[in-house]
């Protein structure tokens, strides 16, 4: 009897280290405590320009926004553009909208580009359409897309996340989750 006791022992204690070598344990999985795995999600978050003073130039890209209309970040060359990833599912992002609504009526005038772009490629342009509208946003919100790929680019993970492009091409600034309209306020101002 002790021969098999000893076997499941053994056994057990092999299945807990296989389990806890491929992270089915680790607190921090997201693969494992979400009810659903979105790749999206997934990425490294690596805030640009946080770890050192060097300056990293943002990524461009080319979108079609959900009026039709084609452009990409390059265009914008010579003017500070804020940059928002979101979702239109995403119940953080709406409260993020609604604080760029704010600071947009402020900064708009003063030549700052706003672009919010939805990193769920199979979102339709109809549903964004419906949160702008809802949200009463007036700036440019686009869908990304599987070539694209803005959300990759910018290494987000989570959303919302905003990018604070200067007016030389370089990510200045990021945040990931709900930054409020004081904050970026002060920010935006000393980039204007």
């Amino acid at each position: 009897m002790t021969g098999v006791i000893s076997q499941r022992r053994r056994f057990i204690y092999l299945v807990f280290l296989i389990a806890l070598s491929t992270g089915l344990f680790a607190s921090n999985s997201q693969f494992f405590l979400r009810s659903s795995f979105n790749p999206i999600l997934a990425v490294n978050w690596i805030p640009f320009g946080a770890a050192t003073e060097e300056k990293i130039r943002a990524p461009n890209f080319c979108l079609t926004d959900i009026e039709g209309s084609q452009f990409c970040l390059e265009e914008f060359r010579g003017r500070v553009v804020l940059i928002d990833l979101m979702a239109t599912w995403c119940i953080a992002c709406e409260d993020q909208a609604l604080q760029l609504k704010d600071v947009y009526e402020k900064y708009s005038s003063k030549g700052v580009v706003f672009i919010s772009v939805s990193v769920d490629v199979g979102e339709y342009p109809r549903d964004v359409k419906g949160f702008r509208d809802y949200i009463g946003a007036e700036w440019r919100f686009a869908i990304d897309t599987l070539t694209t790929r803005v959300g990759l680019k910018y290494e987000s993970k989570y959303l919302p996340t905003l990018y604070l492009v200067d007016k030389n091409g370089f990510i200045v600034w990021s945040e990931k989750g709900v930054t409020d309209a004081a904050t970026l306020s002060k920010l935006l101002d000393k980039y204007v």
